[in-house]
């Protein structure tokens, strides 16, 4: 467990602290499945002891995306940032701030009962595989959830289908604190399908399926702390961006 706590960023750190705690009282596991079991059709999902949950705002989104207009704003964004890349010493940082504030905007906007332009949501969607960007908006659905559940299904239907294993997971996150296990199971799979390798899907999967209550999770990192851990920006946060722009973005001159 040492060595996958260091392989992993600092907010789903959180998830093994809270398991590891668990186990140390001695709570005992709801299912020994393996997280890379979690994309079999025949895995079947955890269930709440008040039944199985038949109605929710969490449950199973289509997320259908990918019309289209929105295919072409795609292009357009991962073209621009590919543009951004090329530089012999790429603005990491500013692409995480710009992701940051758009985020907050985003919430903000959310609250006031405002409704996300398609570039932004679509602009959101990549912003969120920068696991910095990925992680404030983790915290922002532990302290808001409410309207950051409603941000995540606003924003995820717009992204292209490979786009979206970041939003599904906190989806599943999300839907894993409000007990609503099934959901929370159709989400982390989903993205599990999308990423196999997906760190937090699978940890996520992992405190779902080993018993973990999600009220015990109450050790969640603040911006400052992930800013601490992580340290300053550098070019390996885009890595993930990378083989997703190869697919979308058009070609460059």
């Amino acid at each position: 467990m040492r060595s996958l706590r260091h392989s992993v960023p600092p907010g789903c750190r959180a998830v093994l602290r809270t398991a590891d705690g668990c186990r140390r009282k001695g709570l005992p596991p709801r299912s020994a499945r393996a997280p890379q079991d979690a994309a079999s059709p025949a895995d079947h999902p955890p269930r709440p002891s008040g039944g199985p949950v038949t109605s929710s705002p969490l449950a199973p989104h289509p997320l259908t995306g990918g019309s289209g207009p929105i295919r072409r704003l795609t292009g357009q964004v991962a073209t621009r940032l590919t543009a951004r890349l090329r530089a012999a010493d790429p603005p990491v940082q500013a692409l995480v701030t710009e992701g940051l504030e758009r985020l907050h905007r985003a919430v903000a906007a959310r609250r006031d009962g405002r409704a996300l332009e398609d570039l932004t949501a679509v602009e959101l969607g990549w912003d969120l595989q920068i696991i910095r960007i990925r992680d404030e908006a983790w915290v922002a659905l532990h302290l808001d959830p409410d309207t950051m559940v409603g941000l995540l299904l606003e924003v995820g239907e717009r992204p292209e289908e490979p786009l979206r294993a970041p939003l599904l997971s906190l989806l599943g996150y999300a839907a894993w604190h409000g007990g609503e296990h099934e959901a929370a199971h159709a989400a982390l799979v989903g993205a599990l399908r999308i990423d196999p390798a997906y760190s937090m899907a699978h940890l996520l999967h992992l405190a779902l399926h080993s018993g973990v209550p999600a009220a015990a999770f109450t050790d969640v990192p603040t911006p400052a702390e992930i800013d601490r851990e992580m340290g300053p920006a550098r070019g390996t946060w885009l890595d993930p961006l990378r083989p997703l722009l190869a697919r979308y973005a058009q070609p460059l001159n």
